[in-house]
């Protein structure tokens, strides 16, 4: 156990018996970081949404992390948002080329813009974004984003005393409720390997023929890749 566990814990049962309960709602999930308010203006900001656009939102926990709510305020009254949430998507279908399923039934350059999240849920990360590029217009804003923990955010926490407490709080809560392993230590290490498959890099350099003006950000292991939808 870790230092701060030892004073929290008496031994490894009562520390799995705590992990294993749920102090989180039963739909508690990762996306629980999205509730950062810089990240979260930041990620509107580098889509550029145009007010009287058409937003394509597709993440996770939309309502309940107030992604619905900023998606609706950028395009004013009379803009659209178009929004899916990955979960339910993703538990019905039980596989993950998502955003390939999602933009299967929208024409080519049917939005303004897209914020597309949850990016460590790729099954395959090439067709994902050729099917999300279709959909946006030449010249329309696009941001890919991750909303951890992934690769970043493990590295952090290493270094991060409260990223530490809040990745084994939430990362033992949720491996072990999704049956990731017997022990902390092995849902720790299962979910760190299952949420790390995609980092920053990969992505910008996978979506680097389809975007202009790409660019990055970075915050306590949240992080995007934003740009412009190139006119090729």
């Amino acid at each position: 156990m870790k230092s701060w566990q030892r004073v929290a814990f008496k031994n490894e049962a009562e520390q799995l018996a705590y992990f294993k309960a749920l102090p989180f709602p039963a739909n508690h999930s990762v996306a629980a970081f999205w509730n950062d308010p810089v990240f979260k203006t930041v990620l509107f900001e580098r889509a550029a949404v145009p007010p009287g656009g058409r937003l394509l939102l597709i993440s996770e926990a939309n309502e309940r992390c107030g992604l619905s709510k900023l998606a609706r305020d950028a395009v004013g009254p009379s803009g659209k948002v178009v929004e899916f949430d990955v979960m339910p998507e993703g538990r019905t279908l039980h596989t993950w080329d998502i955003y390939t399923r999602i933009c299967r039934s929208f024409p080519d350059a049917s939005f303004d813009c897209a914020i597309v999240t949850t990016t460590h849920h790729m099954q395959e990360m090439e067709p994902e974004l050729e099917s999300l590029m279709r959909v946006v217009r030449p010249g329309g804003g696009i941001v890919l984003a991750d909303n951890g923990p992934g690769r970043l955010f493990f590295e952090l926490a290493k270094q991060d005393v409260h990223l530490e407490f809040a990745a084994d709080l939430l990362v033992y809560h949720m491996a072990l409720w999704l049956g990731f392993g017997e022990t902390p230590d092995e849902a720790y290490e299962a979910l760190r390997r299952w949420g790390t498959k995609y980092g920053v890099e990969e992505v910008r350099t996978a979506a680097a023929p389809w975007l202009a003006d790409v660019d990055t950000f970075e915050w306590k292991g949240l992080w995007l890749v934003s740009g412009r939808r190139s006119e090729a």
